[in-house]
């Protein structure tokens, strides 16, 4: 079974101070507590991880279209309690946009009441979300009795596509072996980020080790998902990492830690950590600085030279930061009337082109005065695909008509090719 990165359950007043650590892991889920829904949206998608997919639990927001905009703004989904006035009728969300929180469990909960709950809300979301209450997940019976439940669960509905999750909630803290028992059956855990070391113990309990040496290995790569290296990780680097965000692995030939950039200061910022398909491999998404994560001096990677949208953005980055004199970047910089002529003019050469060789000649052209105006405001390619993948989970779509003055240049430039005399309607 494959493993999904516990989601993280946040209920804090700070929310930029806690997000920023939850973003390390790849589903967040957050409690409204602010009477403005589209505020509080803004402030979370604002200091999670870009990649982080967030579901709120929507006990204040009121209508439909309210829903709607949240969603829209980039929500991956919302948490509806089972009598939801949401579900059902004209206005119900798409299913795989809902995640129904059911009662909580007690100790009389059957197998056969779930499974019927489950179908008959089958329509209406894609994953079921079971409140653990505290004394429960304490017991002995939770491991002997509930664990087997949901994992006999888990396969009567293989022929639905849905997920289940258990919500350990604010204090629940299952141990080490009720943690792996519940990821090697696909069954997904909700746990508070608040509490002290949870989520790095989670994570390591519920890895599966299949090397001698007890090290696991770690592919490390940056935001656009580019491979700097592999290293190797333990059960302390992989907490320490996760506690202080930082690239921290473990070193097979000094037999011990090391956080890397101590030394070169070439450091990472820890991003986020996602577990492979068979539990046994990380990935460390990471921010890295300095010259790069290889040794070498000239490569970034291990893997070989820097290429691609990546390089372009940080090399102006660096110009920026450090001018180079000539620089033609730095010219544009500068000169806000130029750069703006320049990147309509390459906009215009690309609408023009017909081959695709100047097709992508003009696209680069584009890209590239594009990014000098994101590199002078501070704007990452990362934000820039943050942006596209939130557009991605809109519900709702607008028209997507162009203003009307670009409709006439358009018209009366056709017209002077003599290809077309109007735009057809």
């Amino acid at each position: 079974m494959s493993l999904i990165v516990p989601a993280i359950i946040v209920s804090t007043a700070d929310i930029r101070a806690t997000t920023a650590q939850c973003g390390l892991f790849s589903e967040l889920a957050v409690k409204v507590r602010s009477a403005s829904p589209k505020d509080f949206t803004e402030a979370v998608l604002s200091s999670a991880s870009p990649s982080c997919s967030i579901r709120i639990f929507a006990q204040l927001i009121t209508s439909y279209d309210e829903m709607c905009d949240v969603l829209n703004r980039g929500i991956s989904k919302f948490i509806l309690e089972e009598n939801s006035s949401f579900l059902g009728g004209e206005n119900q969300l798409p299913k795989d946009r809902v995640v129904l929180q059911m009662k909580e469990l007690s100790s009389d909960t059957t197998k056969t009441q779930l499974e019927a709950i489950i179908r008959s809300n089958s329509e209406a979301a894609t994953e079921f979300l079971f409140p653990i209450p505290e004394h429960l997940s304490k017991e002995t019976s939770f491991g002997a009795d509930v664990i087997p439940m949901f994992s006999a669960l888990k396969q009567s509905l293989k022929d639905l596509n849905i997920s289940l999750t258990l919500d350990f909630g604010v204090n629940g803290r299952p141990n080490d072996a009720d943690i792996a028992k519940l990821c090697r059956n696909g069954i997904r855990l909700q746990l508070n980020a608040q509490i002290d070391g949870l989520i790095g113990r989670a994570i390591v309990a519920s890895l599966e080790c299949k090397r001698i040496d007890g090290l696991y290995p770690t592919v490390v790569s940056d935001e656009q998902g580019i491979c700097l290296g592999l290293v190797y990780s333990n059960a302390e680097s992989i907490r320490k990492a996760i506690q202080e965000q930082k690239g921290i692995y473990f070193s097979r030939s000094r037999q011990s830690l090391w956080e890397k950039g101590l030394t070169s200061g070439s450091t990472q910022q820890l991003l986020r950590v996602d577990v492979d398909c068979d539990r046994d491999t990380l990935k460390f998404t990471v921010d890295q600085t300095g010259s790069g994560f290889c040794h070498i001096p000239s490569q970034r990677t291990c893997f070989g030279p820097d290429s691609g949208l990546g390089k372009l953005f940080r090399t102006l980055e660096d110009r920026k930061l450090n001018p180079v004199k000539k620089s033609y970047s730095n010219r544009l910089f500068n000169d806000e009337l130029l750069l703006a002529a320049k990147l309509r003019e390459e906009a215009d050469e690309l609408i023009e082109a017909k081959s695709p060789e100047h097709i992508a000649a003009e696209a680069a052209d584009v890209f590239y005065f594009a990014a000098v105006i994101c590199a002078r405001s501070g704007v990452k390619l990362a934000d820039i695909e943050a942006q596209l993948d939130r557009r991605t989970r809109r519900i709702t779509r607008r028209k997507g008509d162009a203003k009307p003055k670009y409709i006439n240049q358009s018209e009366e430039n056709i017209a002077s090719n003599g290809n077309l005399t109007e735009i057809p309607k």
